[in-house]
């Protein structure tokens, strides 16, 4: 399937009436010639944007791909990193804060709340019995 034209309809009903029944019509500026070559110059214009769209589509991919590699290169250095200050605690603290896996550091775990031993359970709770292995 080949890519919708860069000139609109109506203008190209235009260069197809200069083209056909209109062509030994003359104007001081404009006439079959001038269209036809304002309508080339647009094609040739966006053809360029074409080719630079093209162009940029494979420079993203390969912005990707190395940031891939980054990322894996920076996942190794990380784990190495980490053997490294396994008797640094405040070093450890900082590396175990990032992960490499989403791309954003890794936000404080939150705590659960855990029922104190004197708060009272629901009333949907049973507890059930438990018998020792033997």
């Amino acid at each position: 399937m080949s890519a919708p034209s860069p000139i609109p309809p109506r203008v190209e009903a235009i260069l197809a009436l200069f083209e056909a029944e209109l062509a030994a019509l003359q104007f001081p500026d404009l006439d079959r010639d001038s269209l036809a070559e304002h309508a080339e110059a647009v094609r040739a214009q966006a053809a360029e944007v074409e080719e630079a769209r093209a162009l940029l589509e494979a420079a993203r991919a390969t912005l990707e791909a190395r940031r891939a590699e980054l990322t894996a290169h920076a996942r190794k250095g990380l784990a190495y990193a980490r053997v490294f200050a396994r008797d640094e605690p405040a070093l450890l603290q900082r590396l175990d804060a990032i992960t490499l896996d989403d791309g954003e550091e890794k936000k404080p775990k939150r705590r659960r709340r855990t029922r104190k031993a004197n708060e009272a359970k629901p009333d949907n709770v049973a507890e059930l019995p438990l018998r020792a292995a033997g």
